[in-house]
């Protein structure tokens, strides 16, 4: 979890639009509105729960085009892993950088936005209004939408989307416009050093509207409440950082955290009282069918020139030089990916987290696919990765290595799902390859439970 905020921190050096509350924050809330939920709303959550402090909550922060881009830092140059893709974040924030399609939706409230507005998104947001409490309603419906269709998934991780706007209601400096970027009265009016001060046990959460519509509306007037009871404390706040009072400027910060915590309790709870009686299950695979999404490579819904639902890893991130390419030269018809040039430590396509593939202890997988090897050198697999709640790498097993040249062959590697699993992944590895190899026609089927 430190390196992926260390990822952030590093990529918020460069000149983006100042966020409210970083990732360590936002999990940090998150986490103290889960303790006062129902056992019957963390039993719902399951395994999910721990995604949703960790990732889900964070999702529009990683909503920019620049991951999985070589970035030059203050540290030298680096690869940002390409966790906007990974995750889905373009599609759940409903805005793509890259594609242009959708609209950037405000962060913080409107009683403290900044003059003139620090970038394109934020201006065009300005003209359109469209500050963090209309984002909160937005993505609250939506989620309401999922909940109604019975996606488990998609409504857990619109809950995340919602929370993140609720929270970033009441970060002191954006409650009454302090501009960010280097200015240090901005970061101390913010900083936390200890996060387990955002603690808010005994809380009773409410429910914010017993239909759909009613809560809906709740949620506006919800964010613009909560910034209105920050931006007093922030205005207290202002004076100490200026006195140099750090430690009680801290205390006010912490109190701004647990508005926020409380708030987002609320959100999480409405949605589940509402829906209670028909919520929507957890997904398990089924037998006799692909359980990959764009098994082929072909699909590029969303015109990113990158095939849906699949990711680019690197296993070195200071390396910088590019091995993926999405590729024409299949086994049959349409795409394919290629890696080439691969660094000792290696590359990989693999299934991204949002299209997981959800297992459970003793199901047995078998993985087939259909690679080319031209001139490859190295290592050059398939693999099932499972990984655990936190995203933690429980056991990848991997099939043969191919090096040299061949023409197109079938290949597969078979597994049982080892405990501490909660879902999978597929993957086409390369390593120390200075020839390329293509992957193509994969299936990935369940055997046996």
């Amino acid at each position: 979890m430190k390196a992926k905020f260390y990822i952030v921190s590093f990529l918020f050096g460069f000149s983006f639009t100042a966020f409210a509350w970083g990732g360590p924050e936002h999990s940090s809330i998150t986490a103290a509105a889960l303790s006062v939920l129902s056992p019957a709303l963390i039993g719902f959550l399951g395994s999910e729960a721990a995604r949703l402090i960790k990732t889900y909550c964070n999702y529009p922060d990683f909503n920019w085009c620049v991951y999985g881009t070589s970035c030059k830092g203050k540290d030298g140059q680096a690869r940002l892993p390409d966790d906007r893709r990974d995750i889905n974040a373009s599609f759940y924030c409903d805005f793509d950088e890259f594609t242009g399609r959708g609209a950037y939706c405000g962060h913080g409230p409107e009683i403290g936005k900044e003059m003139p507005p620090p970038d394109e998104h934020s201006r065009k947001m300005y003209e359109r209004r469209e500050f963090g409490s209309f984002s909160a309603e937005k993505n609250f419906r939506r989620a309401d939408e999922a909940f109604r269709k019975g996606n488990y998934f998609e409504a857990i991780r619109f809950m995340g989307v919602v929370i993140h706007y609720i929270e970033d209601a009441t970060p002191p400096p954006h409650t009454i416009g302090i501009p960010g970027g280097r200015n240090h009265l901005h970061h101390e009016m913010e900083a936390l050093s200890n996060h387990s001060l955002i603690n808010i046990g005994g809380y009773k959460p409410a429910v914010l509207g017993k239909k759909s519509d009613e809560a809906t509306r709740e949620i506006r007037k919800l964010a613009d409440a909560i910034a209105l009871n920050a931006q007093g404390l922030a205005k207290k706040s202002l004076v100490l950082v200026e006195e140099g009072k750090k430690t009680e400027a801290e205390m006010i910060t912490v109190e701004c955290a647990k508005i926020a915590a409380m708030a987002a309790a609320d959100v999480l709870n409405t949605l589940y009282e509402i829906h209670k009686d028909n919520l929507p299950l957890r997904p398990v695979s089924a037998k006799n069918r692909n359980l990959l999404f764009n098994p082929s490579f072909d699909e590029d819904g969303d015109g990113d020139m990158q095939p849906d639902g699949w990711v680019r890893e690197w296993n070195d991130l200071k390396c910088p030089f590019d091995m993926h390419l999405w590729d024409r030269v299949s086994a049959e018809k349409g795409a394919c990916v290629r890696l080439y040039g691969t660094s000792e430590k290696g590359a990989s396509w693999r299934t991204s987290k949002a299209y997981a593939i959800p297992v459970q202890a003793g199901e047995t997988y078998e993985l087939k696919a259909k690679i080319r090897v031209q001139t490859a050198s190295g290592k050059n697999y398939i693999s099932l990765r499972f990984q655990d709640k936190n995203y933690n790498t429980v056991a990848e097993i991997a099939g043969e290595s191919f090096t040299g040249s061949e023409f197109w062959k079938e290949i597969s590697v078979k597994t049982k799902v080892p405990d501490g699993a909660v879902d999978m992944m597929a993957v086409c590895f390369s390593s120390g390859n200075s020839g390329s190899v293509l992957f193509d026609e994969l299936e990935l089927k369940l055997l046996s439970v």
